[in-house]
C-alpha cells in the first residue's frame, strides 16, 4: 500500500514547515495530536499509528471523515461534478 499524501491545499499550510516541525517530533510517542489539521501536512508526513486529528472547521473534519470511511462514495462524487476546464459552475454550485 503507498504511502498517504494531503490531499487538500489548505490556508495557513505547514507543509513548507515540515523538514523543519520533524527535527523537534520526539523519536517515540504513544499517539498524535493535531488540533489544528488543515491540510494535514506533519501528520500525513509521520504517518503516525494512533492519532487524534482535530479543526474547528467541521466541513474539514466531515470531510476527512468521508475519505476515510467512504472513499470510493468520495471520488463518485467528485467525478458527478468534474467540470472540464472550459466549462464553468455558477455561484449556485459553488455555494
Amino acid at each position: 500500500m503507498k504511502p498517504a499524501h494531503p490531499f487538500l491545499k489548505w490556508t495557513g499550510s505547514k507543509r513548507q514547515l515540515v523538514p523543519e516541525l520533524l527535527k523537534w517530533v520526539p523519536d517515540k510517542y504513544k499517539s498524535y495530536h493535531e488540533p489544528f489539521l488543515g491540510g494535514g501536512a506533519l501528520f500525513f508526513a509521520l504517518q503516525p499509528k494512533h492519532a487524534i486529528l482535530s479543526d474547528r472547521n467541521e466541513r474539514l473534519i466531515k470531510t476527512y471523515r468521508g475519505v476515510r470511511d467512504h472513499v470510493e462514495n468520495v471520488i463518485g462524487y467528485l467525478n458527478d461534478h468534474y467540470v472540464p476546464l472550459h466549462a464553468k459552475h455558477g455561484k449556485e454550485f459553488y455555494l
